[in-house]
């Protein structure tokens, strides 16, 4: 063996640190890959223009732009919605190339409400660009190619209005508008003086100068109302208001009281709360259909739901026999009948001249007179031992800080028992009883006969009137017959 030969484990140590340096080389030296962005801003943007209704702008960030397009466009026709909502959630990265993201949609829909449900977009990137990969479940998990989404509303039927004995109070009547159309008309003021000569007889305040005037100052297009008139009304004088240039009558079919004037003053307020308690709710239902219309599937929906029946206190034969004792009194008028066991109001009554001033017969305020002797009585019993056969003076007429407080033609009982007093209506025995009472006596026992009381009446504004604490005694003794 030669001495210069190397023993065999040096040679193959030089080859195998080439092979490790070439190695670690390589593993250092190449650059990290970073994979693409998710396509966040892409998802935003489509989300945005979608909501907006911009479809052209939406479709573009799809793979099938027309498609796309196409269907956003039929769904935004057919819903009708008034406001979209779309809302993205977190973004799940399949791989480079994919993505997917959970969306939320609301729809406004009318009368269907809100419309909510959740949608999994499908994002691929192709040649660098994000897409959404379109599929008509991008819109509603359940909706299919070539498929609409409709809503279908079911009408509801209204409650009704009834009195006590379930009589209706309201009932479907045709109701014509007379419209004057100032476009039509070639001279205003003799329109207005032949509108006031036929339709006179169903209102006796009309004047021509003021329906000239409003109808010069209504939309010239769509004329003024000057009256409404219903059909049995109407069919007398339809050929009259034929015959004047410019005048219209469009009908339409209202809910109204048996007689124009029926409880008039209490229907006016009792209507409008009856109305919402007595309006159905609509149903509705949400499908999707195919090419020709036709339903497929119900994805969502809610039965109508029917009036309810509204029941009055009132009593319509008391109420046309209060209104047709009052109808030929000149004066202002109003009768309320009250059942005095419940409380309940079984007619509100008022005559034409006592409408005019409004609702007095709820509100009005009036001193109340001889009545209110019960309340000095009741007063007089708790408070100061009176009892029915209790001996009261009852003179022509008695002074009172120097008030003098006369009965009726001063007429003179002498002393009397406290139920003769009452049943005479003697001022001068109550007005005495009233000043031997603590001043606060009338205001607290009248509170119990429900006067100065707060009362919530659903349909009726009430007044229940009020008893003041008496500051003076004259006013304590007035107050004791009704006058104060």
């Amino acid at each position: 063996m030669s001495k210069n030969r190397r023993p065999r484990s040096q040679l193959l140590l030089l080859p195998l640190l080439l092979v490790v340096s070439i190695v670690v080389s390589a593993c250092t030296a190449a650059p990290a890959i970073e994979p693409p962005p998710a396509p966040t801003a892409e998802i935003a943007a489509y989300a945005q223009q979608w909501q907006s209704g911009n479809h052209i702008a939406a479709s573009v960030l799809t793979t099938e732009p027309a498609v796309a397009q196409q269907a956003l466009d039929r769904v935004e026709a057919d819903l009708q919605a008034s406001s979209l909502t779309v809302l993205p959630g977190a973004i799940t990265r399949v791989n480079d190339n994919s993505a997917t993201v959970p969306v939320d949609i609301s729809w406004s829909l009318g009368d269907a409400g809100t419309w909510a449900y959740q949608v999994q977009w499908k994002w691929s990137r192709q040649d660098g660009a994000w897409k959404l990969a379109w599929d008509s479940t991008s819109i509603n998990p359940d909706l299919g190619p070539q498929q609409g989404l409709v809503v279908r509303i079911t009408k509801a039927t209204d409650g009704s209005l009834v009195d006590r004995d379930n009589n209706q109070v309201l009932s479907p009547v045709r109701v014509y508008s007379v419209v004057a159309i100032q476009a039509k008309m070639t001279r205003v003021p003799e329109a207005a003086s032949a509108l006031v000569s036929v339709l006179g007889q169903f209102d006796s305040t009309l004047n021509a100068d003021e329906i000239a005037a409003q109808i010069a100052a209504a939309d010239p297009s769509t004329g003024y109302t000057v009256l409404n008139l219903r059909e049995e009304s109407y069919a007398t004088v339809a050929d009259q208001l034929a015959a004047i240039p410019g005048i219209s009558a469009p009908s339409s079919i209202r809910n109204l009281p048996v007689t124009k004037d029926f409880a008039k003053s209490l229907l006016g307020q009792v209507t409008p709360i009856a109305d919402a308690l007595t309006k159905g709710v609509k149903g509705w239902r949400i499908v999707t259909v195919d090419s020709t219309g036709a339903e497929l599937k119900t994805l969502s929906e809610q039965q109508a739901v029917p009036g309810a029946k509204v029941t009055l206190t009132l009593d319509t034969k008391v109420q046309s026999a209060a209104e047709g004792a009052l109808a030929k009194i000149p004066e202002p008028a109003v009768i309320v009948a009250i059942q005095p066991s419940t409380g309940e109001i079984l007619a509100v009554a008022q005559n034409a001249p006592a409408n005019a001033l409004g609702t007095i017969a709820l509100s009005g305020q009036y001193p109340p007179g001889s009545i209110f002797k019960i309340i000095t009585a009741t007063a007089g019993i708790d408070g100061s031992s009176l009892r029915a056969d209790t001996e009261v003076a009852c003179p022509g007429e008695w002074v009172v800080d120097s008030r003098p407080i006369k009965n009726s033609h001063s007429f003179d009982l002498g002393t009397v028992a406290l139920k003769t007093a009452f049943a005479k209506s003697c001022n001068t025995s109550f007005a005495q009883i009233a000043t031997a009472l603590p001043p606060s006596a009338l205001n607290s026992t009248a509170k119990e006969f429900g006067v100065g009381l707060d009362f919530d009446m659903k349909g009726a504004i009430t007044l229940t009137g009020q008893v003041p604490v008496a500051q003076s005694i004259v006013q304590q003794a007035e107050d004791g017959f009704g006058q104060g």
